[in-house]
């Protein structure tokens, strides 16, 4: 990144992640809506990232004389109903394991990327 001045400087740890910050704390603010669950706590944060990533078969892996570091064994989509908003990464999720016969317990990493807390954490549980 750059400083307001110009410097270059290297990013080494997510500034968003606030190990200070209390669970008390965060259960006093307040929710977005009347009865709701979303507070500024549990949503995202205005950040900017990025990252690069090199996808390749295994021509590009010898040629490059690369090991890789993953495998991509499947990807999936699914749609959902948007009066039920942020549940799009659960048929999601069910449709790759459905589709690659794999359980989730075969996984080694993987992401839910979500603006809102709850949708993970919903994934998680379902």
């Amino acid at each position: 990144g750059k400083s307001k001045d110009g410097k270059e400087f290297l990013h080494t740890k997510d500034e968003g992640v606030r190990p200070d910050v209390k669970l008390e704390q965060m259960m006093k603010l307040k929710t977005l809506v009347e009865g709701g669950v979303i507070t500024a706590a549990t949503s995202s944060q205005i950040c900017d990232g990025a990252s690069a990533m090199l996808i390749v078969n295994e021509r590009g892996l010898k040629k490059l004389g690369l090991k890789p570091r993953v495998k991509v064994a499947g990807m999936a989509l699914a749609g959902s109903d948007p009066n039920i908003m942020l549940e799009g990464p659960i048929p999601g999720t069910q449709n790759l394991l459905k589709k690659t016969g794999l359980t989730i317990d075969q996984i080694g990493l993987y992401e839910v990327n979500e603006a809102f807390a709850p949708v993970p954490v919903s994934w998680m549980k379902a």
